[in-house]
């Protein structure tokens, strides 16, 4: 029971120091993906916001050649976006109007835990 514990401890400390509360964050998207924040999750929630008035493209998951290979939505506003795993989140414009300006914060998150022998 002791090691469970200590596990346990040392779960929860790691996720204060690592991922403590955080605000709105920015960015600048053009039409190629733009990486936004990486993720290791047994699952999380984000909320991303497109700046007003344009459209965006948000992505998740394992990218490969650049492109993200979870799930990918539009968005004209704010959204939330679930992801679950290791993966990135990614942004890109797909208005045609060049750079947007984009917000993220992660709002929720669920940590992968376990049990130990020790």
């Amino acid at each position: 029971m002791e090691g469970k514990t200590l596990v346990f401890l040392t779960l929860v400390l790691l996720s204060v120091q690592v991922f403590p509360e955080q605000g709105w964050q920015y960015k600048d998207a053009g039409e190629d993906w733009t990486w936004v924040d990486d993720y290791a999750f047994l699952s999380a929630t984000y909320l991303v916001a497109c700046e007003p008035g344009r459209q965006c493209e948000v992505g998740s998951g394992i990218s490969i050649g650049g492109s993200p290979l979870g799930g990918t939505t539009s968005v004209d506003g704010t959204i939330e976006v679930r992801v679950f795993g290791a993966g990135a989140l990614k942004v890109r414009a797909i208005d045609g109007r060049g750079e947007v300006k984009v917000a993220f914060r992660l709002k929720t998150k669920r940590l992968v835990s376990w049990s130990s022998p020790w």
